[in-house]
């Protein structure tokens, strides 16, 4: 009967003084403190989070470069080698041409300045044409 009675004693309160009044209070200062300090983590935070992205964007473009540098100084590399290689794999029919057909191709083109033909370029086949004859046919790889 207690929660009877007190319920009964409210509803005829509020209905004399309208609304009960709630005594606790709220402090704007507080509260406007609270809000504040809420801002500024919420700012730190981003700032925290914009210098990580900005570091993780200095990261990636050194690693872009040493990436490029390393990629750049592999083809170096490479050029190289093929450079080598087609040296190496040359060195054989310059020497076959040095041998064989350089002598004679000065020697026809000596003989083209001297005599001076009215058509040099056909001059100079038939010599060579007439001299391959004299050319010892033999196996370039074996030089």
């Amino acid at each position: 009967m207690s929660t009877d009675h007190a319920l009964c004693s409210m509803k005829i309160y509020i209905e004399r003084n309208e609304k009960p009044v709630n005594f606790m209070t709220w402090d704007e200062q507080i509260e406007e403190e609270r809000r504040v300090k809420y801002q500024q983590a919420k700012a730190h935070i981003d700032v925290s989070k914009a210098m990580k992205a900005k570091q993780e964007e200095i990261v990636e473009s050194v690693l872009k470069k040493q990436k490029a540098a390393a990629t750049a100084t592999m083809m170096d590399q490479l050029r190289e080698q093929q450079k080598e290689v087609l040296d190496s794999k040359s060195q054989l029919i310059r020497q076959y041409l040095l041998d064989n057909l350089v002598p004679i191709l000065t020697d026809g083109l000596l003989d083209i300045c001297k005599r001076q033909p009215a058509d040099p370029v056909d001059t100079l086949a038939e010599y060579l044409f007439k001299r391959s004859l004299d050319v010892p046919y033999k196996d370039p790889t074996t030089y």
